[in-house]
Order: C-alpha cells, then structure tokens, then sequence
C-alpha cells in the first residue's frame, strides 16, 4: 500500500485508491517476491532500475530495427537469468 501513494497517469493525473479499489494483479508470486526484495536497498536504487527498466523498454520502440532486436535480446537475457 505504501508504494502506491503517488501512481499517475500518462497525462499527469494522480490515481488514487481507497479501500474498495479493485486491482487486477498479473504474477502475484512475483509481486510476493517483489514486496520482500524492496526493503533490502535503498529507496534509490529501487528508483535507478525502475528508471532503467523503463528507458530501455522504451528505447526498443524507437530504435531501427537491427538496434532494436540486439536491445530485445539483451533484455530478455536479462529477465532470464532473473528467474
């Protein structure tokens, strides 16, 4: 709950949650894994690889696609060795 505090749209406007909020989640076991790995670094960090996570997905949408394929198959080697 606490990490939900400021989640926004693509537009900038703020989501909010109550008690009665309904949330479909997609891979409990790895928001499970998820809620225990946070805690152990530094708000940061946690920042930096989200910040990361996201450029690089980003990224694969605007490269030419030679690019794109060598960046696809470096994220997915990356996700591979995380399982």
């Amino acid at each position: 709950r606490k990490y939900c505090r400021d989640i926004r749209r693509s537009d900038g406007s703020r989501i909010t949650f109550d008690d009665s909020t309904e949330v479909v989640i997609y891979g409990l076991e790895f928001i499970h894994r998820l809620d225990k790995l946070i805690p152990k670094f530094p708000p940061r960090v946690v920042v930096n690889y989200l910040s990361w996570c996201w450029f690089f997905k980003a990224m694969l949408r605007d490269l030419p696609d030679p690019f794109a394929l060598t960046m696809f198959k470096f994220y997915r080697s990356l996700n591979c060795k995380l399982r």
